[in-house]
């Protein structure tokens, strides 16, 4: 194998574990920020309230069957969203082959 083969193969530094297409470090907690803000405005800010009676926002944003579970339903979700979203998070820190399923 020649050098320059050899050098092209190499990941970059600071990112030896990583796949090659897997996310930085920075815009994978960037995501989790977003994720987390988004879930706990749902959750607890009166996000459940005001998604409520938009049908087209709650397809575009929770899931096509939310419409029909109501506040509560949506806070339920929400909670839960946010709890698998930290699991995920922590796992994307550790594991950094996790972070390859959004290529950003």
């Amino acid at each position: 194998m020649t050098t320059a083969a050899r050098w092209s193969a190499s990941p970059p530094a600071g990112r030896e574990g990583a796949g090659p297409s897997s996310m930085s470090t920075g815009s994978w907690i960037a995501l989790f920020v977003a994720q987390m803000l988004f879930w706990l405005w749902v959750a607890r800010y009166g996000g459940a309230r005001w998604l409520a009676g938009r049908t087209a926002a709650l397809v575009l944003l929770i899931h096509p069957h939310a419409p029909r579970w109501g506040e509560e339903g949506l806070k339920l979700f929400g909670w839960l969203s946010l709890i698998a979203s930290a699991a995920w998070f922590v796992l994307g820190l550790v594991d950094h082959d996790v972070r390859s399923l959004f290529p950003l």
